[in-house]
C-alpha cells in the first residue's frame, strides 16, 4: 500500500469520526434539553400545588414548640397526625 493511500484514509477515518462525535454530542444536547424540560415542569407543578397537608402540621407543630428543633418536631408530630380525612387532633 502507498503511503498516499495511507493518508487518505487516515483523514477520511477523521472526517467520519468528527460526523460521528457531532452527531451523538447533537443527541446528548437534545437529552439533556428534554430533561430539563421535565424536570422545570415537575417543579412548576409542585410550586403551584403548595405545602403537602403533612409539612403544614409539622410547621405548625414546630411553631407551637418553639423550644424544639424541627427534626425533632417531625417526629413528635407524627402522634397529633391522622392522615385519613385529613383531620388533625389538638395539640400534644
Amino acid at each position: 500500500m502507498r503511503r498516499s493511500s495511507r493518508r487518505s484514509n487516515r483523514r477520511s477515518n477523521r472526517r467520519s469520526n468528527r460526523r460521528v462525535a457531532r452527531r451523538s454530542n447533537r443527541r446528548v444536547a437534545r437529552r439533556s434539553a428534554r430533561r430539563s424540560a421535565r424536570r422545570s415542569a415537575r417543579r412548576s407543578s409542585r410550586r403551584s400545588k403548595g405545602l403537602s397537608p403533612w409539612i403544614q402540621h409539622v410547621m405548625n407543630y414546630h411553631d407551637r414548640h418553639p423550644n424544639i428543633s424541627y427534626k425533632e418536631a417531625m417526629t413528635r408530630a407524627k402522634a397529633s397526625y391522622k392522615k385519613s380525612g385529613m383531620t388533625v387532633t389538638g395539640s400534644v
